[in-house]
């Protein structure tokens, strides 16, 4: 199965994961909630609640990447600022893998 974070950090992996399905689920239940002569809101609402997980765990990787869980997982609130957050984080996860794998000894 595909799967593009699979090497990714624990926590950083279930914040992508949980930010895919609440921008799909958010959308999708948008387009229900309009086709059924409601406002739309109520998604928006329920998205922005469910993102507070999400920011936990951007929280959690940031702190297992040696930076500061609170300035990352606050802001992160704002799903806007947490899509940022997470590619900030995962860009530099993908370094970091990417500088292990190289430094090994060269024949």
């Amino acid at each position: 199965m595909f799967n593009p974070l699979a090497f990714a950090e624990t926590n950083l992996g279930r914040a992508g994961w949980l930010l895919a399905l609440e921008i799909l689920g958010g959308a999708a239940a948008a387009m229900v909630l309009s086709e059924l002569g409601y406002s739309s809101d109520i998604a928006i609402i329920v998205v922005w609640l469910l993102n507070t997980a999400t920011a936990w765990f951007i929280g959690k990787a940031a702190a297992a990447q040696g930076k500061n869980q609170w300035l990352y997982g606050l802001p992160s609130l704002a799903p806007p600022i947490a899509i940022w957050l997470f590619f900030k984080l995962h860009s530099y996860d993908a370094m970091q893998r990417l500088s292990l794998n190289s430094a090994g000894p060269r024949k």
